[in-house]
């Protein structure tokens, strides 16, 4: 317990620098949001659609929700941290979505959050990490094959090239 208050107090003073004159600003200039709506929340199914279909929206992406989805198979196998990243990245995907009550907390300083799909890139911090205990796993199972390692590798450099094909193409202006 007394770790936990340490960890605590420690985080305050480091953020600190950051938060009290954000705070002060906040509430000596009477700050508002510019937008208190919550427009861009989505339901579950259209988040994966979205990214199934890769769709230039705020969602994690095809590979992340694949994760998401079929990320319990190895939820048995996986160390504790692996088991936090997922379930943490499953909340965090869930809060974006209209699973979560955002009208309740409309009049709340939680309104300031604006758009719920930021935190999608939390979510993604969270997936990327259980995805690589996945891709170890099978690497490790399948290192007794070179054939099958060289071929596993050769799809993962065309998957990552063709990844950023997309996301180029996404980006450009037309």
């Amino acid at each position: 317990m007394t770790a936990a208050f340490k960890a605590v107090g420690l985080s305050i003073l480091l953020t600190a620098f950051y938060l009290f004159p954000f705070i002060e600003q906040t509430f000596g200039n009477h700050l508002r949001a510019s937008w208190t709506d919550f427009n861009f929340v989505q339901q579950p199914m259209q988040i994966i659609n979205s990214s199934i279909n890769d769709e230039p929206v705020q969602v994690v992406g095809f590979l992340l929700i694949l994760t998401l989805l079929l990320g319990f198979i190895y939820l048995r196998k996986s160390a504790v941290l692996e088991k936090y990243s997922y379930f943490s990245g499953l909340v965090l995907v869930l809060l974006t979505t209209k699973l979560f009550p955002w009208g309740a907390i409309l009049n709340t300083p939680l309104v300031n959050l604006q758009f719920p799909y930021r935190l999608n890139g939390l979510a993604t911090i969270m997936f990327c990490i259980y995805l690589s205990f996945i891709v170890e796993n099978i690497v490790i199972r399948l290192k007794k094959s070179y054939y099958v390692t060289t071929i596993v590798s050769l799809l993962v450099l065309i998957t990552i090239t063709n990844g950023l094909v997309i996301t180029a193409s996404h980006q450009i202006i037309e």
